[in-house]
C-alpha cells in the first residue's frame, strides 16, 4: 500500500514536457510582430537610400550642366543654351525615357551688367520607381563673366 501511494504521488507531481498550442501561437505572434517591424525598417531604409542616390545624381547632373556652360564661349551661352523641361538619363544625355527632367535658364545682363550672365539649372528628382511624380528639385546657378569684355577695357 505504501508503495502504491508513492507511485501515485510521483505521477501526480510530474508534468508532461512540451509546448501547448497557446504557447506556440503566442510565440509565433511575437515572432511575426518582430519580423514585421524589422521589414518595415528595412523597407524605409531602402527607399531612403534610393532617394539619396537620386538626389545626389541630380546634383551631379546640375553641376555638370553648369560646368558645360563655364567651358563655352560667353557668346554661346544664351537662348540656344536654354532648355525647358527636357528629359535626361543618368548621364545627362537627352533621352525621352530619362528619369530626370532638366530646365536651364540664362539671364543676360545679370544685375544690369552686360558682362555678366546667370545660368540656372533645375533638375526634378523623381520618386523611386515612379518617374512621373517628383520627390524634389535640385536647383543650382552660376554667374558667368565675359572675359573678352574685361580684356577690351584694358
Amino acid at each position: 500500500m505504501i508503495m502504491n501511494s508513492l507511485s501515485k504521488r510521483s505521477h501526480a507531481g510530474t508534468r508532461k514536457a512540451g509546448l501547448t498550442v497557446i504557447e506556440v501561437v503566442i510565440a509565433l505572434a511575437i515572432l511575426g510582430i518582430t519580423l514585421g517591424g524589422a521589414y518595415s525598417v528595412l523597407l524605409i531604409s531602402i527607399q531612403n537610400r534610393a532617394f539619396a542616390h537620386d538626389h545626389y545624381a541630380a546634383t551631379l547632373l546640375a553641376n555638370n550642366r553648369l560646368e558645360h556652360a563655364r567651358h563655352l564661349a560667353f557668346s554661346e551661352v544664351g537662348a540656344a543654351f536654354e532648355e525647358d523641361a527636357v528629359r535626361i538619363n543618368d548621364e545627362g544625355v537627352l533621352d525621352p525615357e530619362g528619369r530626370y527632367v532638366r530646365s536651364t535658364t540664362v539671364t543676360p545682363d545679370y544685375r544690369n551688367d552686360p558682362r555678366l550672365k546667370e545660368v540656372q539649372v533645375e533638375i526634378v528628382v523623381p520618386l523611386p520607381r515612379q518617374r512621373e511624380r517628383a520627390a524634389g528639385t535640385v536647383s543650382m546657378s552660376a554667374v558667368l563673366i565675359d572675359r573678352q569684355f574685361e580684356e577690351d577695357d584694358d
